[in-house]
């Protein structure tokens, strides 16, 4: 414990975070100009923003989700259009924004770890998600799904605040929720999450639920609930509310596929396939060397979690920090698992929740003098492994990597194709792995704009199929 009367106590903590900021800011700038990610589904972003700029009118919805009836919200278009607008349309004025924002995670993921729990779990928190390979990743990655963790961390401490100091923080949990459903749709099921803390308050605390009941709580829920999802309430309104109603509609559908109650012809990926996914993905985000080892501490810390959460329930009888923790990393991991979906767009909502679950069950055993000395250098280990095995392999991008092409490897295509057609009008077209997606060839439709040259939505003489084999770009000339 710490006073908060004694400064130099109260800051032993400050020296060490900001080297650990220091770090994680060194790593995720470390060549972005030449080597971020830029995938055709993020270059679909940046048209849009493009256009939002050019032409003034403000999207209500942004890129289709895979489910193609529903959208994902456009709050990152207009982050993005102020970033491009800055950056001068620079492809890596993108990745700034998402370096700030990541910045600005790891700072309130410090704060609310903290608060749960005690500085000591805040600073290993931190150190263990500003060296996981995956989160660097898209820590980096202009994308939607980058400002997931940070509000997931936010939605995370409302909650907290609702359970201990009263109803009045109960509108910041539906806003931060709101917010989430516009960055990515499958965040959804963190409102799963609040209704099953909920029915548990029903049997616990049932004058936490009473509190909820007055008309200032609930028209401050109303208003937290309208604003974030007003420029998907003005697109459903023309639309046929996909995004509201039938939204709802198809969760309701969806939970009863999951528990058996109806059944489906389609069966989604196969479990194979998608626990080589999901092992893969938990190998980038928690042990690159082997994915045993990244399987191994993920259970790990999920075992101490849960194992604490019934120990903190059955003592008090109350929802404290750990089964509050618990109880979101397994509602999250059950719906990933349940749905099958190969797709790492769902998963930053559990970067915080499994990081922190790690720190915890750490945490605990650096306090036991057996586990003390094993812990640091288990500690140590995934620290340093992670981080030069991760730079080493480029972020994983590049020929035979997980990411494929640098946005340098794809602006060389482009200058390529330049070149050859030197000021005449020319067409892109998509062959091989991925081409069947309309987003194949978006990113050199986006740099080749910039380059002062954009491609022919007409027929022309000039055809350029692009493939991408392997992580490789390859093009050539009809």
């Amino acid at each position: 414990m710490y006073s908060r009367n004694n400064n130099p106590v109260k800051h032993r903590f400050l020296f060490p975070l900001i080297l650990i900021g220091i770090f994680f800011l060194s790593i995720l700038l470390n060549n972005i100009s030449t080597n971020m990610i830029f995938i055709g589904d993020i270059s679909w972003f940046y048209l849009q923003a493009r256009d939002m700029l050019y032409t003034g009118e403000i999207p209500q919805v942004s890129i289709p989700s895979s489910h193609p009836w529903i959208h994902q919200g456009p709050f990152w278009t207009y982050l993005l259009s102020i970033a491009l607008f800055i950056g001068r349309y620079s492809p890596v004025s993108g990745a700034v924004l998402a370096v700030m924002i990541s910045l600005i995670t790891v700072t309130v993921l410090f704060m609310v770890t903290t608060r749960l729990f005690s500085k000591k779990i805040g600073l290993l928190t931190v150190l263990l998600y500003c060296t996981s390979p995956l989160i660097i990743i898209h820590s980096r990655m202009p994308y939607h799904t980058t400002p997931i963790p940070l509000f997931t961390i936010l939605y995370l401490y409302s909650v907290y605040l609702w359970l201990t100091k009263g109803s009045r923080y109960f509108p910041l949990i539906v806003l931060f929720l709101g917010i989430l459903y516009n960055f990515e749709l499958a965040t959804v099921i963190l409102s799963f999450h609040l209704i099953f803390l909920l029915g548990a308050l029903f049997f616990v605390s049932r004058e936490k639920i009473k509190e909820l009941f007055t008309s200032k709580t609930i028209g401050l829920f109303l208003l937290a609930l309208l604003v974030p999802l007003l420029p998907m309430l003005f697109y459903d309104v023309s639309h046929g509310f996909p995004q509201t109603l039938k939204f709802i509609a198809w969760l309701g559908y969806r939970a009863l596929l999951v528990l058996g109650i109806l059944e489906s012809t389609y069966q989604g990926e196969s479990f194979s396939t998608f626990l080589s996914f999901s092992g893969a993905l938990f190998q980038r985000l928690l042990f690159l060397p082997h994915i045993l080892g990244a399987l191994a501490i993920f259970l790990l810390g999920f075992w101490y979690v849960i194992k604490k959460a019934v120990e903190e329930f059955r003592h008090s009888k109350k929802i404290g920090s750990y089964t509050l923790i618990a109880s979101a990393l397994t509602i999250s991991v059950g719906a990933y698992v349940s749905n099958r979906v190969p797709s790492e767009s769902y998963t930053p909502m559990l970067f915080p929740l499994i990081i922190l679950s790690l720190a915890l069950c750490f945490g605990r055993a650096l306090q036991t003098k057996t586990l003390m000395f094993p812990s640091i250098i288990g500690v140590g280990l995934i620290i340093l492994l992670n981080s030069t095995t991760l730079i080493s392999h480029n972020y994983l991008m590049g020929k035979g990597e997980v990411y494929g092409p640098t946005l340098e490897d794809r602006k060389k295509v482009v200058e390529s194709i330049l070149y050859q057609v030197d000021g005449k009008p020319y067409t892109l077209k998509a062959e091989g792995p991925g081409s069947e997606f309309e987003s194949f060839t978006i990113n050199y439709e986006y740099l080749a704009w910039y380059l002062g040259h954009a491609p022919s939505k007409e027929k022309t003489s000039n055809v350029f199929m692009i493939s991408d084999v392997n992580g490789e770009v390859r093009v050539r000339k009809l």
